[in-house]
């Protein structure tokens, strides 16, 4: 596919060696990615592997190194850049960036390109997506049985203590109102944070999450961080975890769910996307309904200036920063050149949108074309989609959730 920023790249780099970061479970979609790289810059890629255990040790360590470090380009979760950017390891792309022709950096969500993107003014990374904690759930045991539909998590409760105890897929064995991640090292304490969020910030980022802004004292005493407890209590309670207390990971949790076991499932759209792209494999066509996380339901009397037109509080947890990729700073210039160039050319708004829809590729959306024109079956982003197996109707549900990530004034970006 050729594009203004792509042509930009033609034959620019050859010769050059780089050698690119990457996690282990993106190589087959990556693979083809770097091949078209290749051909059209002449550059040539080594892949240098990290599991998602060992990703955050990697970088940093290559960056600690005297030497220039053996890592070209850096793969990164957006929240990792201060401190990687600290350490005086990563090139200020700022001048790059405004310079680049077709890259349109504004496109990109503003949570995103200054939440993950951009320290102290200087921009150290180009995303590649944006993490936020969806809800993907069985509307045909929800909504068409007479539940309500879970906006909030007084919602969620109700479905839950619905399906206690009961067998949903006819297998004769009780199964769980929503597959929910406890195991360590794992999801568990992003989804904790993304619960917390709409509890303990209500009027804003002002008032923040972590700690009180006036008194600096943690929110881990507060009567609100008390009733995330109690409903994160709750949805461990009916999850997998209560038949087996060592805690159940993310892909176990995707599995049941695909095995018709859980009515509610929350993870980033990366694993999503692709459990929505086999639904009609897993004979779940038309019975998938994807949402924003439920927040809190806000009182009557209850100061919630950004509650949604249902009474929710919102206040979406930007969970790592999202994916993205950050250029060697002790590295030669040809390197740093070509190494910025494989970024720009995974972020190109003319490409992206593929790779955002692709289900193997892990990768959400984090510009404002990929989900804007969704509601329209003819564009390019909408067609990516539905030749993934997507619904028409998912796609109009998509730029619900995917609106949170706009709003600079509720958004909340990790400590980690």
């Amino acid at each position: 596919m050729s594009t203004p920023l792509r042509e930009t790249m033609r034959d620019q780099h050859l010769g050059v060696v780089i050698n690119v970061h990457l996690l282990r479970f993106q190589e087959n979609f990556m693979e083809e990615k770097m091949k078209n790289f290749e051909k059209l810059t002449g550059a040539t890629i080594v892949k240098i592997f990290s599991t998602q255990e060992t990703w955050y040790d990697d970088v940093l360590a290559d960056i600690k190194d005297n030497s220039p470090g053996f890592i070209d380009l850096y793969a990164s979760f957006g929240n990792w850049i201060p401190q990687y950017a600290e350490l005086k390891g990563l090139k200020d792309l700022t001048n790059e960036t405004r310079q680049a022709v077709g890259l349109d950096w504004f496109d990109i969500m503003p949570a995103i390109r200054k939440g993950a993107a951009t320290y102290k003014q200087k921009i150290y990374s180009i995303p590649l997506d944006g993490d936020v904690i969806y809800m993907l759930y069985r509307k045909d045991l929800v909504e068409d049985v007479g539940l309500p539909t879970p906006r909030s998590w007084d919602d969620v409760m109700t479905i839950l203590t619905y399906y206690d105890g009961k067998d949903i897929n006819g297998d004769g064995v009780p199964d769980f109102g929503n597959c929910f991640s406890t195991a360590e090292d794992d999801i568990a304490d992003k989804i904790f944070w993304a619960i917390a969020s709409s509890f303990i910030q209500t009027r804003g980022t002002a008032q923040g999450v972590f700690f009180d802004p006036e008194t600096m004292e943690p929110t881990s005493s507060s009567p609100e961080f008390m009733e995330v407890l109690e409903v994160y209590d709750n949805l461990v309670q009916h999850s997998p975890f209560a038949v087996n207390t060592t805690g159940v990971n993310w892909l176990r949790n995707r599995d049941l769910f695909n095995e018709k076991k859980c009515v509610l499932f929350y993870n980033f759209p990366g694993p999503i996307k692709s459990m929505i792209s086999d639904q009609k494999k897993n004979g779940m066509s038309g019975t998938l309904n994807l949402a924003p996380l439920p927040g809190k339901k806000c009182a009557e009397d209850e100061d919630c200036p950004f509650a949604s037109e249902y009474d929710v509080n919102h206040a979406p947890f930007l969970a790592g920063g999202g994916m993205v990729y950050a250029v060697n700073d002790r590295v030669s210039k040809e390197k740093q050149e070509a190494a910025l160039a494989f970024a720009f050319y995974l972020s190109d708004p003319g490409g992206s949108f593929w790779d955002v829809a692709h289900p193997e590729s892990y990768l959400d959306p984090l510009r404002l074309r990929h989900t804007s024109s969704l509601a329209n079956n003819r564009t390019l982003e909408a067609k990516a989609f539905l030749e993934f197996g997507w619904e028409a109707r998912q796609l109009s549900e998509y730029p619900c959730p995917s609106q949170y990530r706009l709003r600079l004034e509720i958004i909340i970006t990790s400590l980690s």
